[in-house]
């Protein structure tokens, strides 16, 4: 199993990783190296204890070989949509393929739910030339709970499938911090505020924290140019 990119966060006291692509393949041995057995475009593993955060060696649970339905293929962490499933279903043997590729930072929203935003990215295969092309499709946004880590977890759901177009300024894709409110470090009154990728330069945008999912409540602002992006307000 090989993974690409990763960033991860801590929710509810569960330390957790997220990773863009895994690659499975079938075991290997002293003479060979397993044959590859297809992607699951997102996935996450926890690391158990929260040894990373106590200067102990990780000690990782991780659930991609569990993530299969009762037909064998396998499934995201961050859903698909059952249009996206259905289209991978019907090309799958042909490289064509829907995915998120969840490569931006979890921001805490409360203490048991954090929010990332994660480019849906398509993979167009040339079955002539045997090329690839991953193009951008628009971000999906993700909410990332964990309720009760005794259970299990984390749980993602996506509350705006489509929050931004393939055409729109990509909110979010680049990553987003949670800033300090006015109760101080370790408060839960900061703003949002998240990155915009455009044409040579970048945006900033902010929303209050129990509004994250309302596109209509983040706003933005270009240098001295006060532009709405959809419904966002830069700063």
């Amino acid at each position: 199993m090989s993974r690409d990119g990763g960033k991860g966060g801590v929710i509810n006291g569960v330390r957790f990783f997220i990773f863009a692509d895994t690659n499975i393949a079938s075991p290997a041995n002293a003479t060979t190296q397993g044959t590859f057995q297809g992607f699951v475009s997102n996935s996450v593993a926890i690391d158990v204890g929260l040894n990373a955060a106590n200067g102990k060696p990780l000690l990782l649970q991780d659930g991609a070989g569990e993530w299969s339905n009762s037909a064998g293929t396998m499934r995201n962490w961050i859903p698909l949509t059952s249009g996206e499933q259905k289209y991978n279903q019907m090309y799958q043997t042909k490289g064509q393929r829907y995915g998120m590729w969840p490569v931006t930072s979890v921001i805490p929203v409360t203490g048991a739910t954090s929010v990332m935003w994660s480019p849906i990215v398509y993979t167009n295969a040339n079955s002539t030339s045997g090329t690839y092309t991953f193009p951008y499709g628009g971000s999906t946004q993700v909410l990332v709970t964990i309720p009760n880590p005794s259970v299990g977890g984390p749980v993602a759901e996506r509350p705006n499938p489509l929050m931004w177009g393939k055409d729109d300024v990509e909110w979010g894709c680049i990553g987003g911090i949670r800033s300090w409110g006015p109760s101080g470090v370790g408060g839960s009154d900061g703003k949002i505020y998240v990155f915009g990728a455009v044409t040579n330069g970048m945006l900033l945008a902010r929303v209050n924290a129990a509004s994250v999912t309302d596109k209509s409540q983040v706003s933005s602002q270009h240098g001295c140019d006060m532009r709405t992006m959809l419904t966002y307000t830069s700063v």
